[in-house]
Formats: structure tokens, sequence, C-alpha cells
């Protein structure tokens, strides 16, 4: 059975789709895939230009990034969920009471939005979440 990780952040043009983005490229394992959404996402928007680039260096691909919003479909099957900051756990804790058992914060701090910032930040954000990764693969693949 496959196993679905859901990255979660605000817009889900940003944060999420680079995490989402970065798993996928490194995974190695057909048996676990990644997928992003936002709790506040506006359905269909691309990934922003600073998150296409940062990620580029990861072997990673945003290019057909569509944004999406977080529904009770998309988390239902869920194996795990990763939230860029602990106000998007809390959210989702608080929205889906029965997948609080699955929902963690990606790093042990916030995840800085990136949003509008400049193309160092997301180079910045797009690294932390890749050492976050890193980890994740570490405990999900073994």
């Amino acid at each position: 059975m496959k196993k679905k990780i859901v990255f979660i952040c605000s817009g889900n043009t940003c944060r999420s789709p680079m995490a989402e983005a970065i798993f996928n490229a490194l995974s190695k394992n057909p048996d676990v895939t990644a997928v992003s959404c936002g709790l506040y996402a506006a359905p269909s928007l691309p990934a922003t230009s600073g998150a296409q680039n940062a990620v580029k260096k990861y072997g990673a691909d945003l290019s057909g990034h569509l944004s999406r919003p977080a529904t009770e479909e998309l988390l239902k099957d869920a194996s795990a969920i990763y939230c860029m900051t602990s106000a998007h756990a809390e959210a989702v804790k608080a929205a889906h009471p029965r997948l609080q058992h699955i929902v963690y914060m990606l790093d042990s701090v916030d995840v800085f939005d990136p949003f509008g910032a400049s193309d160092e930040v997301y180079q910045l954000t797009a690294r932390q979440i890749y050492k976050c990764i890193r980890r994740i693969l570490g405990t999900n693949e073994g």
C-alpha cells in the first residue's frame, strides 16, 4: 500500500510545494509519495519563481505545480502530515481531530515564509526544508 506524505503551508505556492518537490526528487521508495496543499490556498496558482528556482539545486522541479487547498479528501489517507509552522499544525489538528496523531511540524522551529522575499531567502528556506526532508527520508525509507 502506498504511503502519502502531505506538506502544508499557508498558500501552497512556496514552502509546501518546495517540500513536496524535494521529497519526491530525493525519495528512492516508489511506495511513498508526497503532495502539498495550503490552509488558505487559492486553487491553481503556480509556485513562485523564487520557489521554482530554489528547488532546482536539489534536483526538483516545480514548473507544473498548481496550488490546492487543504481538504478532508486530500488529507484523509495521509500517512503523515508535515506543517511549516506550529500555527499550521494547530489549525490542522483543530480542523481534523482524527488526524492529530499524524500531524507534525516539519522542523523544530517554524519554516520562514519567503513569499515576496529575495532569491537568497528562498534558497535559505529551501535548504532548511531539504535538511528536514533528508531526516524524514532517513526514517521513512529504512
